[in-house]
């Protein structure tokens, strides 16, 4: 049997693979794509198409949600109204019950909004999320969901978390 390795090529790997990726995407029969032979490719290669892919979707989705939220608000509040289902708004000292609230009002309400890139605005404060508001964010909900004891050490998996039985009662949301 012959390693993976064999069959990829680095010249094919190394080349622009966007317009192949679109091209399989169409699902064109009839015109020839790397994508469709993904051994030919290696790691490197498969993960620039799969940012490519993100990337993709995520200009697809902001761009239904834009248009959803056009036809639905009146013309003088669709930014704010669109900023608002693209921004996470939390309160430092109630930050899970901020966070975890907005993620599940998304979830029945706007699904769609869960694949577009994370925004954070911490109220009160002053700051423009260019990533650190983000990771700090998200810092802060894994820290508070430690310290609640949601999760436990698996015995037999040392170092590896996981829920705790009856933890996941639902999380207060404070006004």
């Amino acid at each position: 049997i012959l390693p993976e390795w064999c069959f990829q090529s680095l010249a094919i790997s190394q080349s622009d693979l966007q317009e192949h990726y679109r091209q399989w995407q169409q699902q064109q029969s009839l015109v020839f794509s790397y994508c469709r032979y993904p051994f030919l490719l290696n790691a490197f290669a498969k993960r620039r198409l799969l940012s490519f892919d993100v990337e993709l979707r995520t200009q697809v989705t902001t761009q239904e949600i834009w248009a959803k939220t056009v036809r639905e608000g009146e013309a003088s509040q669709v930014e704010a109204r669109f900023q608002q289902l693209l921004t996470y708004r939390v309160r430092r000292e109630h930050i899970l019950s901020d966070f975890c609230g907005q993620i599940w009002w998304r979830i029945q309400n706007r699904p769609e909004c869960l694949c577009l890139p994370l925004t954070v605005d911490f109220l009160g404060e002053q700051g423009i999320d260019a990533g650190g508001l983000r990771k700090e964010c998200l810092h802060l909900v894994l820290r508070e969901l430690y310290s609640t004891q949601f999760f436990s050490e698996l015995e037999e998996c040392p170092g590896l978390l996981w829920f705790q039985a009856g933890s996941m009662a639902p999380i207060n949301s404070e006004a």
